[in-house]
């Protein structure tokens, strides 16, 4: 009998398979490779496409199409070859990302593959090559692994030595530079503003050259004696002809939507910043335009700091105020792309070349810092703008919670390399929400809950299972250990279901529970659309004693079936015929759905018609990244749907059914 690993290896990957459509559509994690002529040579291409992205699984025995084949009684004789080579370390020098519980033979419909979980590399190990040859260094894409390209192989070498040395990428001395390549205004005015954040320092009183060399700005070759600006001196303070010439992938943009883009696609912006020649475009300038539009509509509490004196900023304010200065000293600027910045009604997105240095589990713990440019970074923190390293994190997410009680998401898209920063301006804690579980606890119990336990009730979805781990990402500095006692209280008082076990145990509303929520919220939205809209914005109690929908005790009609004003207008807008219309409301009125059924809608919408993901996600009430991620990405590959623009990030894509 073959040895079979129990460890969490076999689990995922049967968890996977039982999704079929997860389990063909999932290339980005998944390979497939055929074992029928020997362990495959293609499979060390995979290894290294993984551990230079965001890790996978190489399933051997199985064919391009997902089928089983199976290995018929040689899978122990492949696993045993492929860790003998691995551990050789000839092959490939990254032995980590397989070792030990990573490898295992797994039973799918009654024949054995070899499943081999690849781990991804740490930053200041990559790239991950194979033969000891650096041009032989894979990256996984959506249609499968390709060789880094050199942009992607630099990259890579010059974040690892960020990490492992004291190498910043924005001290090298740019040739053939020198102060008259810097705007004498931005450099006033960041000697006002360092002075206003430390009215006694002693670089107040220096000349601009020395100023400018303290700062890390401009500086002098040790070896050579050759004197020049450095790249966060030129992109701090530089003139524009200056950057452009010496920098030409350097990228400025912000951009400011008023909502109407969502119904009209030929509608653009309402407000843009960007490198168009009516501005010195530095960073410094770029900052000092891009942070009063990001914060006009924050409200300013009145409040006096520690000398008495008024201090009018949020906590939100220092949230947008750390997430904008985080995205201009992080971005890696000798990549295409630069900093991308957009105001919407419903969030604020901050978007920088590069990847991420530290993986997010230390990015929202606190406390770590790695920075590319660091003197970027000591530029920002003298003129006031940020804090000490590592708490920029904690400034965000803490500041935007108490706001809006919503937690900023951070991203990375390690193919296109960016990084994005989301600050939600919805509140992901919906009153009627708070309303509705209120109503189903019973006042009493309800309010013995503390403020923490509410938030934690509160976000556990009904139509899926959460980990522990999973909600603790929107409570900052809560302990696992603190919160599994808070869902093991929910799921004893009825109020959760759980499965699984130990650390892999999950959670979800009760049955009762999200069936009451649903019907809550589809009143509250009914409500929020009518004229007892000001019942809802007025107090912390959804329905007031003079709505008799979500009293304790009551039913709550199920009136999913109507769409909110703002629907109704899109729907009429792309004209939108009766019976669509009905399947439509159909739909919305089920929360859960299979791929096939929300594909089948997706492309109903879209037969005679483009429309764009932002209408989908309106229309469907699906969130745009899981409908782009589980839907979208899937009918155009296999042709059921067709974009509008060439370029797949077009600002204006909309797809049609062909």
């Amino acid at each position: 009998m073959p040895h079979r690993s129990k460890d969490s290896v076999e689990s995922e990957i049967r968890s996977i398979y039982k999704d079929r459509n997860k389990w063909t559509e999932a290339t980005a994690i998944l390979e497939f490779k055929s074992g029928r002529d020997g362990l495959p040579k293609s499979i060390w291409e995979s290894y290294s496409a993984f551990a230079n992205t965001n890790g996978g699984y190489i399933v051997v025995g199985a064919r391009n199409d997902g089928s089983i084949e199976g290995l018929e009684g040689k899978a122990q004789r492949y696993r045993d070859e492929f860790v003998n080579i691995l551990s050789g370390g000839k092959k490939c020098g990254y032995t980590a990302g397989a070792e030990g519980g990573n490898i295992a033979i797994v039973e799918l419909d009654r024949r054995d593959v070899l499943v081999i979980r690849v781990k991804a590399a740490e930053v200041g190990q990559k790239p991950v090559c194979l033969d000891d040859n650096i041009q032989k260094s894979y990256i996984r894409c959506l249609e499968g692994d390709r060789r880094c390209n050199p942009q992607e192989l630099s990259q890579m070498i010059r974040d690892r030595d960020v990490v492992s040395s004291h190498y910043t990428a924005d001290a090298d001395i740019l040739p053939d530079t020198g102060m008259e390549d810097l705007d004498e205004t931005t450099i006033r005015q960041y000697r006002e503003d360092m002075l206003r954040a430390r009215s006694n320092h002693a670089w107040g009183e220096m000349d601009n050259e020395s100023l400018l060399m303290k700062l890390g700005a401009y500086r002098k070759d040790r070896k050579t004696g050759a004197k020049g600006l450095t790249l966060a001196g030129l992109l701090m303070f530089g003139r524009t002809e200056a950057i452009m010439e010496l920098h030409p992938r350097y990228k400025l943009d912000f951009f400011e939507y008023d909502g109407s883009e969502q119904f009209d696609s030929r509608q653009r912006w309402a407000d843009r910043i960007t490198v168009d020649g009516t501005w010195e475009a530095n960073l410094y300038q770029f900052y000092k335009r891009v942070w009063p539009r990001l914060t006009a509509d924050l409200k300013r509490p009145f409040r006096l700091n520690a000398d008495m004196k008024r201090q009018d900023d949020s906590t939100a304010h220092e949230a947008v105020r750390e997430a904008l200065a985080n995205a201009l000293i992080h971005a890696d600027y000798l990549l295409d792309g630069g900093i991308q910045i957009f105001k919407r009604p419903s969030e604020l997105m901050l978007v920088n070349a590069g990847s991420l240095l530290l993986t997010q589990k230390e990015i929202f713990e606190g406390g770590n810092s790695r920075c590319r440019n660091r003197n970027l970074q000591k530029m920002f923190k003298l003129a006031g703008i940020v804090d000490e390293a590592g708490t920029g994190v904690d400034k965000i997410t803490r500041g935007w919670f108490d706001q809006f009680l919503s937690v900023p998401s951070l991203a990375e898209d390690r193919l296109s390399a960016r990084v994005t920063w989301i600050l939600p301006y919805t509140a992901m804690l919906s009153k009627v929400d708070m309303a509705a579980q209120r109503a189903y606890l019973g006042v009493e119990k309800y309010a013995a809950l503390s403020a923490r336990e509410k938030i934690i009730l509160l976000l556990i979805p009904g139509d899926r299972y959460v980990s522990n781990s999973e909600l603790r990402q929107y409570i900052p500095k809560l302990h696992a250990v603190d919160l599994g006692r808070v869902l093991s209280k929910f799921r004893d008082a009825g109020y959760l279901e759980s499965k699984g076990r130990s650390n892999a145990m999950k959670y979800t509303l009760s049955a009762p529970l999200a069936r009451f929520m649903r019907d809550a919220h589809a009143a509250g939205n009914l409500i929020l659309n009518g004229s007892m809209s000001s019942v809802l914005n007025a107090g912390s109690s959804v329905l007031n004693a003079g709505s008799s929908v979500l009293n304790a005790g009551s039913s709550v009609p199920n009136v999913s079936g109507v769409f909110s004003q703002k629907e109704e207008q899109l729907v009429q807008q792309l004209g939108l015929s009766a019976e669509l219309r009905e399947e439509l409301l159909q739909y919305r009125e089920k929360r859960r759905h299979s791929r096939q059924t929300t594909d089948k809608m997706v492309i109903r919408l879209c037969q005679g018609r483009y429309i764009t993901l932002t209408q989908l996600s309106i229309l469907l009430d699906r969130g745009v990244s899981a409908l782009r991620r589980d839907c979208i990405a899937s009918l155009v590959r296999h042709g059921k749907l067709v974009h509008k623009e060439e370029k797949l990030t077009h600002m204006e894509q909309a797809y049609t059914s062909p």
